[in-house]
């Protein structure tokens, strides 16, 4: 009888799980996804106070949150996709 529970616990866990620490290896990369756009958005323009050079009439930190604003949500496709894996 506990053999039986035992072989239904350990049949519940998801498919590949546990399999050549692919999983932890898999969560390690959606995190990573994750943390660096709130990084960039977040620590960088402490470091980025100067006004030139200019790159079209724009400051470097407008430039540098206008990139962060179109490369995050490529960021977040890649931890989706990793995902539905």
């Amino acid at each position: 009888m506990l053999q039986r529970a035992n072989q239904q616990r350990s049949s519940s866990r998801p498919r590949g799980a546990y399999r050549d620490g692919g999983m932890v290896v898999a969560a390690l990369a959606r995190t990573g996804l994750i943390v660096v756009p709130i990084l960039a958005f977040v620590l960088v323009p402490l470091w980025i106070t100067s006004t030139e050079p200019r790159i079209l009439g724009m400051p470097p930190i407008m430039w540098w949150i206008l990139l962060w604003v179109v490369l995050t949500p490529l960021f977040l496709l890649g931890v989706e996709r990793l995902r539905s894996r």
